[in-house]
C-alpha cells in the first residue's frame, strides 16, 4: 500500500498482512521524489510505475510559486524511486 502525507510532503509504503491489516512500512533505499504538498499517489495496471500528484504552493509574503506536478516514479518490489517505466 503506498499512502502520500502533504505537510511534509512525503509517501510511504507499506506491506498488507496475510489479514488485510495495513503491515509494516517497507524503507526506501533512496528518498522518493516528493515535491510540494503531495496529494495522492496511484500505481499503474502493471504495477511497476506511479504517480504521485503534487499541489504546490501560491506566490505569497515575496516568496514565488511552488508548482504541483505529476511526478512519475517507479514501483518495483516495494521500492519508489525516480523515473517512470511507463505511464498507462
Amino acid at each position: 500500500m503506498l499512502i502520500a502525507y502533504n505537510d511534509p510532503s512525503g509517501v510511504t509504503v507499506h506491506r498488507i498482512d496475510p489479514n488485510g491489516a495495513i503491515g509494516e512500512e517497507v524503507k526506501q533505499a533512496t528518498v522518493p521524489d516528493v515535491g510540494i504538498f503531495a496529494h495522492q499517489i496511484l500505481v499503474t495496471p502493471s504495477n511497476t510505475a506511479a504517480i504521485l500528484v503534487t499541489r504546490g504552493n501560491d506566490p505569497a509574503g515575496g516568496k514565488p510559486e511552488d508548482s504541483g506536478a505529476g511526478k512519475g516514479q517507479q514501483f518495483w518490489s516495494g521500492m519508489v524511486t525516480p523515473g517512470s517505466r511507463e505511464i498507462a
